[in-house]
């Protein structure tokens, strides 16, 4: 599971092109410093306080996601499917850490 957690990482931060410059030297530090204004700005998002009321809510919709992607999943056995399982799995995790924190 940690695996493909790093896989997917890796995938997302390679399939996008232009945001991270090493060795590029055609890049302007203009460029760079939106780069980093956008990353300031997403540390600043990310830091909200969450309700426990809306964690919960937010388990409770993914327990009935997840349902369903399961039962997709045995209707037709994608791969497509699976990897939604188990991207919403650790999502799940991680809201139910998040709870008892």
């Amino acid at each position: 599971m940690r695996k493909k957690f790093l896989i997917l990482l890796f995938v997302l931060f390679t399939s996008i092109p232009g945001n991270l410059a090493f060795g590029n030297h055609s890049k302007t530090d203009a460029n760079l410093q939106g780069f980093y204004r956008d990353d300031a700005t997403a540390r600043f998002t990310s830091s909200q306080k969450v309700t426990k009321k809306s964690l919960k809510n937010e388990i409770k919709k993914r327990k009935k996601y997840h349902k369903l992607l399961l039962e997709q999943y045995n209707a037709s056995f994608e791969q497509k499917t699976l990897d939604l399982i188990s991207e919403n799995s650790l999502i799940l995790t991680n809201l139910r850490k998040d709870l008892k924190a």
